[in-house]
Order: C-alpha cells, then sequence, then structure tokens
C-alpha cells in the first residue's frame, strides 16, 4: 500500500508520518530525491537523498523519476527503484508530497499497489504561520505562497484531515490504511436514500466533476457517515472518488448498523 500525504507546508506531515512509525514499524517514509539544503539532524535517505540540480537534471533525462516538481526554488522528485523495491517488501510505503505529485504518483502507480491519498489542513491560516515560527523557518512567506492554491485541490483527495493533533491525526491515518469498503457505515437504512440523487452524483462523476466532501468519523476501525451517503453509494457504484472529510465529533456508534 502506498500512502500519500499532502497539504501546505507547516502543516505537520513529516510530523504525523514519525508518529505514525513508532506504533508500525511497517510504515516506511518513502526516501526523495531533492535539491534542497539538508537540515539540521537529517541523514541523506532518510527522507530525502540531496543531489546537486545538475544530477537532478541528469535523472530527469534518463527518465528515472515517476515524478519531479520544482516547489520553493528546489526541485523534488520520486525514484521508480525506490518505490518498486519497498512495495516489494510489504510495507505501507508514505509520502509527504505537493498537490501536483499526489496526482501524478496516483495515475502512474495505480496499478501496482493500492494508494491512499490524503489532505491535511488546518482551520486557520495563522496557525501554519505559528508552526513555521515554530521550526525557525526564514522564509514563511515563500513557504505559504501556495496556500491558496493548496487549498483548493483538497477536493482531489480521498480523505481530509484537519490536523489539530498529533495524536488524533496519526491515529486517523492509521485506521485509514485499514479500512475496506465494508468498513463505511450509515445510521439509516441505504434502501430509503433518494435514488434521483444517487443518480446524479453517478453522472457527475462519469463526467470527471469533483464533489464537495463527504463527512465521516473514522475510530476503531470503522468510518462512520454523517453527510453524503449518496455521494458514497455513488462513488462506489461508479468506482470514482469522492473526498471524504474527517470530523472529530462524539456519535454514538450503536446507531450506526447499515453497510454500504
Amino acid at each position: 500500500m502506498f500512502v500519500i500525504l499532502s497539504g501546505s507546508s507547516g502543516v505537520g506531515k513529516n510530523t504525523v508520518i514519525k508518529e505514525m512509525q513508532k506504533t508500525n514499524e511497517n510504515i516506511v517514509m518513502m526516501p526523495t530525491f531533492t535539491t534542497r539544503e539538508k537540515r539540521e539532524g537529517e541523514i541523506d535517505g532518510k527522507p530525502y537523498f540531496y543531489i546537486t540540480k545538475d544530477d537532478f537534471q541528469n535523472k530527469i533525462k534518463n527518465e528515472e523519476f515517476i515524478e519531479h516538481e520544482f516547489i520553493h526554488n528546489n526541485y523534488y522528485g520520486s525514484s521508480y527503484i525506490v518505490f518498486d523495491e519497498y512495495i516489494n517488501r510489504g510495507n505501507i510505503l508514505i509520502k509527504d508530497i505537493g498537490v501536483e505529485g499526489a496526482q501524478n504518483l496516483t495515475l502512474k502507480l495505480s496499478d501496482r499497489t493500492p494508494i491512499i491519498k490524503i489532505f491535511l489542513t488546518v482551520h486557520q491560516k495563522k496557525e501554519l504561520v505559528k508552526r513555521l515560527k515554530g521550526r525557525g523557518e526564514k522564509q514563511i512567506k515563500l513557504r505559504l505562497s501556495r496556500f491558496g492554491y493548496e487549498q483548493k485541490q483538497m477536493n482531489k483527495f480521498d480523505y481530509i484531515i484537519y490536523n489539530s493533533s498529533l495524536e488524533e491525526t496519526s491515529d486517523i491515518v492509521n485506521n485509514l490504511t485499514k479500512l475496506t469498503d465494508e468498513d463505511f457505515l450509515s445510521d439509516k437504512d441505504l434502501t430509503k436514500l433518494n435514488p434521483y440523487k444517487v443518480k446524479y452524483y453517478i453522472n457527475k462523476l462519469n463526467a470527471g466533476k469533483i464533489l464537495s466532501p463527504i463527512k465521516i468519523v473514522v475510530k476503531n476501525g470503522k468510518a462512520y457517515v454523517l453527510k453524503g451517503a449518496e455521494k458514497l453509494v455513488a462513488s462506489f457504484v461508479s468506482n470514482k472518488p469522492v473526498a471524504k472529510v474527517v470530523v472529530n465529533k462524539n456519535i454514538k456508534t450503536e446507531k450506526f448498523v447499515h453497510n454500504f
């Protein structure tokens, strides 16, 4: 399985990955080639291989990258060889990547292994400013120059998580890696859903439209659908993804007895 984490700079992607690795040794952060400078405490290959721009350009010419992109004045690229090595070992491979790279990787690798795309975000931009200052970032304006654009891409992901608690977010992502279609539950009798809405959403999805997210609560290895049951049915029928935003809400799980 391949898990993609995306979102704006400072949202906590790498921190979440490290927290997950504490409880699941099978999770491996996919190394990425980059031209940015090594930060204090970083080791080559964990999570980046640091190379020059000339070396990076040569790898592009030799078609060694699954994808590559230019972000914040530096190149980042994912290697076919590195990807296949870890997937063949049976690892859950996880990667922090930009919003464009997330879509490109999905197109190129979905026939090799199951993929989950997760967008991490915050409720307010000022939260990111605070986090970036806290880690000593000197180019905050540059790091957040793509914030508005990135937020507009979130509905293209499988799941959206507001990262307000490291432990909670890590637990949610771990749960998402184990979910199957049968683990989605509704508190409504699915035979009583609006069939016209289901058909409407199927037509939208088949036409390539991006729908607004379904609302779910994730806990104990289950996904409880709070809003958007018709969209989820349409997604399963059409085999087209619809984003699911994970909310933190106390619910009576015993009422959710209907499988999709």
